[in-house]
């Protein structure tokens, strides 16, 4: 072995005898550089001394990225003559372009196949139109099949100025008719709104309804006329409907219950039908009634009430302090029972509204 110490970056190499007089390139560096003929041999623990050597300049054969291996063996001249074979690259670049070629004819071949294929004609168009027929003289003849005879229909005499025949019905029972059954309309509102022929002038209006069994026969007609003045609303008026609260329902029943709406064609029917479900029943209060129609703040209040109770003299002094101080015009109607009449007058004309008085007979007629 030989010792050699890179002019570069001072590594040791240590290299085999035949290196002696040729060039190496460093394993550390990459430098090449020529190793001394006169370069002794090293042992373990030994360095060849060498003479300064000068780095040699690469040249265009050599390999200028070749940074791995161990020293480059020197050329000999025995080799010289020896073609190079392809690299290993350039086979393997012959192997693909091979596949790809096979692929693409095998492609082409594919779509040949289907385009000859949908060419052909099809074996019902063949049916259609059979080999003509050959005869034994080796003339062809069209196997021609000819049409089946018309027998022409018979044509019925005709008769000229023939009265037609009179068709007499048979005895027997005459069909009812089906009744088609008439689609109710949408309530139609008025051009003015009333109740039993007060006008109802505010943007909104809520009824408060008494619905006291002390007076028989008085709640059906009273929602009677109730409806018939929701369905005069104008579709621009807000309107609730709130019942006198009693045992069952302390609180009250509200239609609708979400508050006031305004008077549209589906928001009246819905409220025709709520108040239809809605029961007479005992002993009532007007207060939970009362308070609940001033917190809608509305700018007319209908209070309508058959309730003899009514007649006390404090009635007017607890209603104005149900209201809270609500802005709201107050109209009364006393249903029936003209002992309650002087509280309800009051009312109203504390308020700035309107007092009627309705007979059991002007209520039905207006219901109507």
């Amino acid at each position: 072995m030989l010792g050699l110490k890179c002019t570069t970056c001072g590594a040791l190499l240590e290299l085999d005898d035949a290196f002696a007089g040729g060039v190496c390139r460093c394993i550390h560096c990459g430098t090449i550089q020529t190793v001394p003929s006169q370069l002794r041999p090293t042992g373990p623990g030994r360095t060849a001394s060498l003479p300064p050597v000068e780095p040699l300049q690469p040249t265009v054969d050599a390999a200028p990225f070749d940074l791995g291996g161990p020293a480059i063996d020197p050329p000999k001249a025995e080799d010289a003559d020896i073609p190079a074979g392809p690299p290993p690259d350039a086979m393997l670049w012959k192997l693909v372009y091979g596949l790809a070629a096979a692929i693409v004819l095998g492609i082409g071949v594919v779509i040949w196949l289907v385009a000859t294929k949908t060419s052909k004609p099809s074996h019902a168009a063949a049916d259609d139109h059979p080999a003509p027929a050959v005869t034994d003289g080796g003339t062809s003849t069209p196997d021609v099949v000819p049409p089946a005879p018309q027998t022409p229909a018979p044509v019925a005499p005709s008769v000229t100025n023939a009265p037609a025949p009179a068709v007499v019905p048979a005895p027997g029972p005459t069909p009812t008719p089906t009744p088609t059954p008439t689609p109710t309309p949408p309530p139609v509102a008025a051009a003015n709104p009333t109740f039993c022929g007060v006008a109802l002038n505010g943007k909104s209006v809520v009824y408060v309804v008494d619905r006291t069994s002390s007076v028989p026969g008085l709640f059906d007609p009273t929602n009677k006329a109730l409806i018939a003045s929701i369905k005069s609303l104008r579709p621009d008026q807000q309107f609730q409907v709130i019942y006198c609260g009693n045992k069952a329902e302390p609180a009250g029943t509200f239609v609708p219950t979400t508050g006031m709406v305004l008077a549209t064609p589906a928001a009246r029917a819905q409220a025709i039908t709520d108040i239809a479900a809605v029961k007479m029943g005992g002993e009532t209060s007007m207060q939970t009634a009362v308070v609940a129609a001033a917190a809608e703040r509305p700018e007319l209040m209908v209070f309508i009430s058959g309730k003899t109770t009514h007649r006390a003299p404090d009635v007017p002094n607890r209603f104005h302090r149900y209201l809270g101080g609500a802005p709201s015009r107050v109209d009364t109607f006393c249903l029936g029972a003209p002992l309650a009449e002087p509280a309800l007058k009051q009312i109203a004309e504390q308020t700035g509204g309107e007092y009627k008085f309705i007979s059991l007979e002007e209520l039905n007629q207006f219901g109507k």
